[in-house]
C-alpha cells in the first residue's frame, strides 16, 4: 500500500467521524431533585432564537401536582420573577403521570440568547414551578430545575 493510499483511507476516516459525530451529547433532561422526570426532549426551531420543546414530564411523586409555570432557557439562573398561570389554567398530573411539555400554557418556548439555528445543540435549563394538589393557596411556589441537553430539529 502507497502513502498515498493510506491517506486517502485517513480522509475517509476522519470524514466519517465528522459526519456521525460520536462525540455529541444525547439529548438529555436530568432534574436536580428526585420525584421529576422528562422523556424524549427536542426543540424544533420556530424563529431565530426560538424553539417550542418537545417532550414528556413525569411525575414521579406520591402526590398529585399542578405545574403554575415552565420556563426553558440557556440561562443558568433562574427567572427572577416568572408569571404563573391562575389556578383554574394550572396543569394538573396525578402521581406516576405524564404530561406533554409543548401542550402545556400553549408550548414552551426554549429561549437562547444567540440564535438557534437549525439542528444546532441546545444546552440550558428547564425549570418547572409547581405546587401539590394539597398544598393551601396561601402556600409558597415550589420549583424545580433541570439540566437540558438536546439538539434542535
Amino acid at each position: 500500500m502507497t502513502y498515498g493510499w493510506a491517506l486517502l483511507v485517513i480522509v475517509i476516516v476522519i470524514a466519517v467521524l465528522i459526519v456521525m459525530n460520536p462525540l455529541k451529547p444525547a439529548a438529555q433532561c436530568l432534574f436536580d431533585q428526585p420525584g421529576f422526570a422528562c422523556n424524549q426532549p427536542s426543540v424544533p426551531v420556530i424563529t431565530a432564537s426560538t424553539g417550542m420543546l418537545n417532550g414528556k414530564l413525569t411525575n414521579g411523586q406520591q402526590a398529585t401536582i399542578k405545574i403554575y409555570n415552565v420556563t426553558c432557557t440557556d440561562s443558568r439562573t433562574a427567572p427572577a420573577s416568572p408569571t404563573f398561570v391562575a389556578e383554574a389554567n394550572a396543569v394538573k398530573i396525578t402521581s406516576e403521570a405524564q404530561a406533554e411539555l409543548n401542550t402545556m400554557f400553549g408550548g414552551v418556548k426554549c429561549l437562547k440568547g444567540t440564535a438557534l439555528v437549525g439542528a444546532e445543540d441546545f444546552n440550558g435549563k428547564l425549570y418547572v414551578f409547581y405546587k401539590f394538589a394539597d398544598d393551601a393557596s396561601t402556600y409558597p411556589m415550589r420549583s424545580v430545575s433541570a439540566n437540558l441537553v438536546t439538539k434542535g430539529q
